[in-house]
């Protein structure tokens, strides 16, 4: 019985499902699926802009979509996974539910490390910028009460959190996104990868000193 409901489920994917293409972390080349897509109820979130940007997806579970893959939807619209969970009837897997969110950004991290330029002269050093991450798609949010509410641990004075799949940070790495101003400087508030196992939640504040290199 429960098998039978499993597979009734996962059916309507494959006959109703929209077809959208999935790139999983640490892999290049997509492949092509099937999904069923909605949004969450109004309740659900007290800030229309996560609202909007919220997305459920049902996906089978044989195609393994991990926590931060992007699911290509549209040439437009693309959907970063954040969190996933298995769903059951009694022991039996009937599908995959994915919260996601619809990508806004990417995120460059760079880092400044010293070099020296003459073996013959070793204290006399220049400093290196060295990319650590370039344009990783991501998710962008001002301070929401749902992220209050939800105790992500980057809030602090933070005036955007950013989500993307998760990356090493160090204090004194220097971030960017492209759906900010290259003049507006940021600084990295805090970083959370507890919250959402596989995700990086970073908190971020517009840096008003003079920037200095």
């Amino acid at each position: 019985m429960y098998g039978e409901i499993a597979a009734a489920k996962q059916n309507i994917i494959r006959v109703a499902g929209t077809s959208v293409s999935i790139t999983r972390v640490d892999e290049t080349v997509p492949f092509t699926t099937r999904v069923i897509i909605g949004k969450v109820g109004r309740s659900s979130s007290s800030d229309l802009s996560i609202f909007h940007s919220y997305r459920r997806v049902q996906a089978l579970n044989s195609d393994d979509i991990t926590v931060g893959s992007i699911i290509d939807l549209t040439a437009d619209i693309k959907l970063l996974v954040i969190a996933k969970y298995t769903e059951r009837i009694s022991d039996v897997i009937t599908t995959d539910a994915l919260q996601c969110f619809i990508i806004n950004t990417a995120i460059t991290v760079v880092r400044d490390s010293d070099a020296v330029l003459d073996p013959l002269f070793p204290l006399k050093t220049s400093v290196i910028e060295t990319p650590v991450i370039a344009d990783l798609p991501a998710f962008q949010s001002k301070i929401t009460q749902d992220l209050i509410d939800n105790k992500v641990g980057v809030i602090g004075d933070s005036n955007l959190v950013v989500f993307c799949r998760r990356i090493d940070f160090e204090t004194l790495d220097r971030v960017s996104l492209n759906s900010t101003s290259r003049d507006n400087k940021l600084e990295v508030v805090g970083w959370d990868d507890v919250t959402y196992e596989g995700i990086s939640v970073i908190g971020l504040r517009f840096d008003l000193r003079k920037y200095r290199r």
